[in-house]
């Protein structure tokens, strides 16, 4: 997933399991398949999702494509479907649209749209929509939020529920039924900034947020009613938030230093009561403002994050469910990615090739 990178402090936790490098590798090694989808280009604001099959799904970005299209990957890199999205969820100029998406436990595809538009340098958010695509089949269109919160953010419930996210102004969250039905609405405090959720057990949640220009994360559990079950704060800038098969919270959050426009990267695992389980610290530093992705695997998670080990690299590192490195990239020389997100015991990273900016390229790994 991709998130801004603001001031910071540094912090240095202890990791209950040290880097180690695992043998010399390069991406290849690891590539199932990739190939270029000519004429589209996935945008950092958007969000993939990937189905029960192992399939991608992912958004055109509205900034190149005039008329944004959802595109269907299957596992073996087949093109299955190129589809416009409905105008009642694209607007068309001065309003601008960002999506995300989600897959039900059922198989519905959900995606929500955010619509805003500017007036000089300021951005207003105008809304946000909520609509079901089962299978081929396009369900109606539900406006679920009015002006305020930029919705960015969507999460796929255990029950079959989907959490839509809101940022600032104040944060917002929404839980919504498969018919677009808001259940259920939670304010946070404005100053929350940057959520990303998990899903757990039971319709449950961990959510994490950034302090708005402040050096502290805030991680919570909501239950299916969406109660505080337990919270805690930590030192951090900003991060995002996966979960395991035993409803434990994983954090990859940013700390560093103002003054030497770096940051550093940590893997951190906290259990039901947000106990911190275990943490380990990125093997390599990223420069102030990069990007920064959290791909849950069946069998750990895969990071990806810019890399200050060499200029214009990312690092790509894989991790077991205990936090122990499986093998790390630390200097893979591609540009900074759209998406990276987990299927199975693999991954999808798409990215842009430097060349034809109206390309994208997409890797299946493991």
């Amino acid at each position: 997933m991709r998130l801004r990178i603001c001031l910071s402090l540094m912090l240095l936790l202890v990791a209950r399991h040290p880097f180690a490098q695992s043998p010399q590798q390069n991406l290849d090694s690891h590539i199932i398949w990739k190939q270029e989808i000519k004429g589209v280009t996935a945008s950092v604001s958007d969000r993939a999702t990937t189905d029960s099959s192992g399939d991608l799904w992912f958004i055109s970005d509205p900034l190149f494509d005039a008329d944004p299209r959802l595109l269907h990957v299957d596992a073996s890199g087949r093109i299955v479907s190129v589809d416009k999205l409905p105008d009642a969820i694209h607007p068309h100029f001065p309003e601008v649209s960002s999506f995300a998406l989600a897959t039900s436990t059922q198989g519905n595809l959900g995606i929500l749209a955010n619509h805003s538009h500017a007036m000089g340098r300021a951005i207003y958010n105008d809304g946000a929509d909520f609509v079901v695509l089962d299978r081929t089949k396009w369900g109606t269109p539900v406006k679920v939020a009015g002006s305020g919160p930029e919705y960015r953010a969507l999460l796929a419930l255990s029950d079959n529920h989907f959490l839509a996210m809101g940022d600032q102004d104040p944060m917002t969250l929404l839980r919504l039924d498969t018919a677009g039905t808001v259940e259920w609405r939670r304010r946070f405090p404005s100053k929350w900034d940057l959520d990303s959720g998990a899903s757990l057990k039971y319709g449950a949640a961990c959510v994490l947020s950034s302090g708005y220009g402040f050096p502290w994360m805030n991680l919570m559990e909501l239950d299916d009613a969406g109660h505080v079950r337990s919270q805690i704060k930590f030192q951090g800038w900003n991060g995002v938030i996966s979960a395991d098969s035993s409803d434990s919270c994983v954090a990859l959050y940013s700390t560093g230093s103002l003054k030497q426009k770096r940051v550093r990267f940590h893997l951190a695992s906290f259990d039901s009561s947000l106990k911190q389980n275990w943490t380990t610290a990125m093997p390599v530093d990223s420069p102030w403002g990069g990007s920064f992705y959290l791909a849950s695997l069946k069998d750990g998670w895969v990071v990806v994050t810019d890399s200050d080990a060499k200029s214009g690299t990312v690092l790509i590192a894989k991790y077991d469910l205990s936090g122990a490195v499986v093998w790390s990239l630390p200097d893979v020389a591609i540009p900074s990615p759209n998406l990276v997100v987990g299927a199975g015991d693999s991954f999808y990273l798409v990215y842009q090739e430097t060349e034809d900016r109206h390309s994208s390229i997409v890797v299946r790994a493991r």
